[in-house]
C-alpha cells in the first residue's frame, strides 16, 4: 500500500546524503587550494590557533608561514569575554583581511549548502507525510468523515464528479494538517489514525527544534527570535540568545537526517500494518533499507526498522529472525553489545536454521564454532560466498585467521 512512497522517501534523503558529500567535498577543496595560493596571508590565524592547541600544529612550519608573512604578530587577550584579538601593523592587516574576506565567502558557500539542506530535508518530509494521508484516506474513506462532509451543488459543478469530489476534501485535510506545527502532526496521526508512536519519544525535540530553525531560515534569515525559543525546549544554559544567527554543520544536517529518516520510516512502517497487517512487501522493503543503512554504518535506522519487523507478528518467523538478528548487530556496531550480550547468549536457535546458529556464534565472537558451522551453511546454499564476504554481520569473523581457509575453500576462483 505504501511500498512505492515509502521508498521514494527513502531514495530522496539518500540522494540528499551523496549531493551534500559531493559539493561539501568540493568546496573544502576550494578551500585548501584558496590557502594553498598565499599561505602566508593566513599565518596570524594559523598562529593563533597553534597556541590555542599547540599539539596539532609543526612549530617550524609555522614559524615559516611567519617569517613569510613579513610582519609583527601580537595577540591582546581579553578575559572578561574570553576573546583574543590580533592586532597588526597596517600592511599586515591588509594582507590579513583580504584572505579572510575570500576564506569567508567559501565559508558562506558551505553554511549556505547547510542551510538549504535542512530546508530541503523537510520539505521531503512534508511531501511523505502528504504522500501517506492521501493512501489512508484513499483507503480509508470514511476516516475522514466524508458523510458528514457538505458541498454547495456550486461546488460539485466546479469540481466535476463526485469522485473529485473525495479528493477535494482529502487534499483539503492535508493542506490542513501541513500547515501546522510538528506538534500539530503528531497529534494528528495519534488521534485521527490511531497511531502509537512510542518511538518518537527519543528524537521528538530534536524534530521539533529542526522544523522551527527551518522557519528562522524561511523567514528570518536564520535569527533566534521569541518564536523559535519559545517551541524549542531548552535547558536555560542552552538556549541561545534572541538575535543571535543559527548555523548548522555536517554533523547537525547528518543527525537531522536521521532523526527524520528514522521516525517518519517507522511513522509509515506502523501506518502500513496497520492497515495491511500481513502485506509481506513491508519487510521486503524495510528489512533491504535496515540492511543498506546498517552497511553505511547508520545503525541508529538499521536498529530501528530491525526491532519493529522483529515484533512485525504479521511476518513469517523466520523473516522476524533475520530482523532479530540485524537488531542485535546493529547495537554490537554501536558500542552497546554488552546491553544484549545475555539475551543473544540465551536465545535458543537449537531448533532453527544453522544459518541464524552462525549468526548467533559470531555475534557473540565464538569463532571456533562459527568456523565449524561455515562448511555446512555454504554447501547447502543457506549463504552463499558473496553474502559471507559482504555482510557486515560477519566482518570481524573475516578478520580471523581462519577466514583465509574458507576463501581458499569456497571463495570465488574455487568449483
Amino acid at each position: 500500500m505504501f511500498k512505492k512512497e515509502v521508498v521514494e522517501f527513502s531514495d530522496n534523503l539518500e540522494s540528499l546524503r551523496d549531493f551534500i558529500e559531493l559539493v561539501d567535498a568540493h568546496l573544502n577543496e576550494k578551500n585548501s587550494a584558496l590557502i594553498g595560493e598565499s599561505p602566508t596571508d593566513f599565518a596570524p590565524l594559523m598562529l593563533l590557533m597553534k597556541q590555542k592547541h599547540p599539539e596539532d600544529f609543526d612549530e617550524k612550519k609555522i614559524s615559516k608561514l611567519v617569517d613569510g608573512f613579513g610582519s609583527k604578530i601580537d595577540f591582546i587577550d581579553n578575559e572578561e569575554e574570553k576573546s583574543t584579538k590580533i592586532k597588526l601593523d597596517h600592511e599586515g592587516s591588509k594582507k590579513f583581511a583580504g584572505a579572510m574576506k575570500r576564506l569567508a565567502k567559501t565559508q558562506k558557500r558551505k553554511a549556505s549548502l547547510h542551510q538549504s539542506s535542512l530546508v530541503t530535508i523537510i520539505s521531503y518530509v512534508e511531501w511523505f507525510l502528504a504522500q501517506l494521508i492521501h493512501r489512508y484516506y484513499e483507503k480509508n474513506p470514511n476516516a475522514i468523515g466524508l458523510k458528514d462532509k457538505q458541498l454547495s451543488l456550486n461546488d460539485l459543478y466546479e469540481i466535476g464528479s463526485i469522485e473529485d469530489a473525495k479528493k477535494y476534501l482529502i487534499d483539503t485535510k492535508v493542506e490542513s494538517v501541513l500547515r501546522g506545527s510538528f506538534k500539530d502532526w503528531v497529534t494528528f496521526l495519534k488521534e485521527q489514525m490511531g497511531l502509537s508512536m512510542g518511538y518518537l519519544k527519543e528524537s521528538e525535540e530534536i524534530l521539533i527544534e529542526a522544523c522551527q530553525r527551518r522557519n528562522l531560515y524561511v523567514h528570518n534569515g536564520g535569527v533566534v527570535n521569541s518564536i523559535y525559543i519559545k517551541n524549542c525546549h531548552f535547558k536555560d544554559s542552552d538556549a541561545p540568545e534572541i538575535g543571535n544567527k543559527l548555523t548548522c554543520d555536517n554533523e547537525y544536517i547528518e543527525a537531522i537526517l536521521t532523526s527524520f529518516e528514522k521516525s517518519f520510516l517507522l511513522i509509515s512502517a506502523e501506518l502500513w500494518k496497520k492497515c495491511e497487517p500481513k502485506n509481506r512487501d513491508r519487510f521486503k522493503v524495510l528489512i533491504e533499507m535496515g540492511h543498506d543503512h546498517i552497511c553505511n554504518e547508520r545503525y541508529d535506522i538499521g536498529k530501528s526498522l530491525s526491532y519493529f519487523l522483529w515484533g512485525d507478528k504479521g511476518q513469517k518467523e523466520i523473516d522476524q529472525i533475520v530482523a532479530q538478528i540485524n537488531y542485535w548487530q546493529s547495537i554490537k556496531w554501536k558500542g552497546e553489545f554488552s546491553s544484549i550480550q545475555k539475551d543473544v547468549k540465551n536465545t535458543d536457535f537449537s531448533a532453527k536454521d544453522s544459518l541464524f546458529i552462525l549468526a548467533q556464534h559470531t555475534l557473540l565472537d565464538e569463532f571456533d564454532e562459527a568456523f565449524d558451522l561455515i562448511p555446512d551453511v555454504l554447501k547447502t546454499d543457506k549463504l552463499n560466498f558473496e553474502s559471507l564476504s559482504e555482510w557486515p554481520l560477519f566482518k570481524e569473523l573475516r578478520a580471523q585467521d581462519k577466514y583465509k581457509d574458507i576463501v581458499s575453500k569456497f571463495g570465488p576462483s574455487c568449483d
